[in-house]
């Protein structure tokens, strides 16, 4: 992962961005960051695939996808906002938060009740996305145990993220209620501060 100057693309971006047109153009010219923000180290596939669509009606801003001997981790993010905030003042989901929220409401649904059907459109979105590690044994996407991703017998272990807003605006409250997202509702709330983070300390890494 080339990231030299990166952060400071990356900040300027954040800073002078409104809306999440931007910052979604520089992940998917960027997919390393992204896999390194929310998947775990190591595995043996890894797949980042932008604006993945479940069947005709929804779409996730970024899929990730892991294989390990087990099954597969699957990663589904939503981006809003760079400029939203996540809660109002009275300690509730802001309307963009609730939007998002809606998303993966909606998205759980689709797996729960079209799980044969998206299972297919994970593998052959995974194959076209080519991946940032390729399986040189085959095309179709399978972990080492042998088993495919499209098999209904296949184990996935399902995250989902929501990204919205800037560390900067959030009080000790709004954090707080931040990570609580994560055992009440299993959804990971993160700030784009997230990604700032991840960029800098592999720069340092490098240095």
């Amino acid at each position: 992962m080339n990231t030299k100057k990166l952060s400071e693309e990356l900040e300027h971006i954040l800073s002078t961005s409104q809306g999440e047109r931007r910052i979604a153009a520089f992940l998917k010219k960027h997919p390393d960051i992204v896999f390194w923000t929310f998947l775990r180290v190591g595995g043996h596939l890894h797949y980042v695939v932008p604006e993945f669509q479940l069947g005709k009606h929804f779409q996730a801003d970024f899929l990730l996808l892991q294989s390990y001997s087990g099954g597969w981790h699957i990663h589904l993010v939503e981006i809003e906002p760079v400029v939203d905030a996540l809660f109002n003042k009275d300690g509730s989901p802001s309307k963009r938060l609730r939007h998002a929220q809606k998303q993966i409401a909606d998205w759980r649904m689709y797996k729960d009740t079209e799980g044969s059907s998206l299972r297919i459109q994970l593998a052959e979105a995974a194959k076209v996305s080519g991946g940032l590690q390729m399986d040189l044994r085959s095309t179709e996407p399978s972990g080492f145990s042998g088993k495919k991703l499209r098999d209904p017998l296949t184990f996935i272990d399902w995250h989902f993220h929501i990204v919205i807003g800037r560390r900067a605006i959030l009080s000790e409250t709004a954090q707080m209620n931040r990570t609580r997202g994560m055992p009440y509702d299993h959804i990971d709330i993160a700030t784009y501060d997230r990604f700032l983070d991840v960029v800098r300390s592999r720069e340092k890494r490098s240095q």
